[in-house]
């Protein structure tokens, strides 16, 4: 008899040893109050991309080849310090404006070109009064 109540409380303290006890249902407990929620998981997932909305935001994507392209034809920094310095080193629209009215009242070529042969004419009215004296 002392032998079955051994083995009945071997048995016993074997099932004790298998049972939960407080503390591992407080931790599953608590794991449990972790888990996501089946509709905060259902919302998420239906706030997720889907196809057509990431195709268009790879449609509106700058394409590398479309890049390359415009930092090809991009002023560097010396071409535009070039430009400043032309532009800074430029005539003023006061000094522009006169010149144009210097060159405005100047007699052009034509007139120039009347006055020497009426010049001409003279001196050689001069001279062949000089020779007749």
């Amino acid at each position: 008899m002392n032998q079955k109540i051994e083995e009945m409380l071997k048995d016993f303290n074997h099932r004790i040893s298998m049972c939960a006890l407080q503390k591992d249902f407080t931790y599953l407990n608590s794991i449990i109050e972790k888990k996501a929620d089946l509709d905060f998981v259902n919302d998420s997932l239906g706030q997720k991309a889907n196809k057509q909305s990431v195709a268009n935001a790879l449609h509106r994507k700058a394409n590398r080849s479309d890049m390359d392209e415009i930092l090809a034809t991009k002023a560097d920094s010396q071409e535009v310090k070039g430009i400043t310095a032309s532009i800074e080193n430029k005539t003023d629209f006061q000094q522009y404006d006169d010149l144009m009215r210097m060159l405005d009242s100047k007699t052009d070529r034509h007139e120039l070109e009347v006055l020497k042969q009426d010049l001409v004419t003279k001196v050689h009215r001069h001279d062949h009064d000089l020779l007749m004296v």
